[in-house]
């Protein structure tokens, strides 16, 4: 089976190497990560494999192409690695859903985010600190990661040309911005990240959907 992945930051062979062979469940030997132009020294035994390269100019760092050969029995699922291959790039970093966009041959430009994400300052106070070290925590659990999109779910673009279906979503929407999350995990994390970020304490920190601004101006 082949992954594609793009990456936030440089990819780290070694950790990507440990990820591979715990997600599909085979010993280390059995697994070969190296850079997609090199083809001599390569372990030819590997029944997974791994190319990287760096995308300089580009919004994400680094591309990663995986391939695990037929007769590994545990295929890792493509979710599952993709989380496991985020958490050995950038250990503990946040998680969010982003629309990324092509912009030339190699490159990409990541155009939009769901959610804001955490930037903790050069001398951030112990409160900061602390907050930072259980956001990222929170961004580890499988659970955290199926609030968010439920949460992406529940503010979904809708017709534009179904009115009654357009005034249910900005309802949903108001009563969104205006009232805490339903998910306690959801709200525990604009907490943090308010924290972490020095915003100033709000009753909920819910990003505005970009189809609300557009069809309520």
């Amino acid at each position: 089976m082949i992954y594609g992945f793009l990456t936030a930051a440089e990819p780290a062979p070694d950790a990507i190497a440990r990820a591979l062979a715990e997600a599909f469940h085979v010993p280390a030997r059995a697994v070969d990560v190296s850079p997609a132009d090199e083809f001599e020294h390569r372990n030819r035994e590997a029944t997974v494999t791994c190319d990287y390269e760096s995308l300089p100019g580009s919004d994400l760092a680094g591309r990663l192409s995986v391939y695990g050969a037929d007769e590994v029995t545990g295929q890792a699922p493509e979710d599952g690695l993709a989380a496991a291959l985020a958490n050995a790039v950038t250990p503990g970093g946040p998680v969010t859903f982003a629309r990324v966009e092509p912009s030339d041959a190699a490159a990409c430009t990541v155009s939009a985010t769901q959610t804001a994400l955490p930037e903790l300052p050069e001398e951030p106070a112990a409160q900061q600190v602390g907050a930072w070290v259980e956001l990222a925590g929170l961004c580890r659990t499988s659970e955290f990661r199926a609030a968010i999109r439920r949460t992406e779910e529940q503010v979904a673009e809708p017709s534009r040309t179904d009115v009654p279906a357009l005034h249910e979503a900005l309802d949903r929407a108001i009563r969104a911005r205006l009232w805490p999350s339903a998910d306690p995990l959801v709200d525990r994390y604009w907490t943090l990240l308010a924290t972490v970020n020095g915003w100033p304490p709000s009753a909920t920190f819910a990003p505005v959907p970009s189809w609300f601004t557009g069809a309520a101006a």
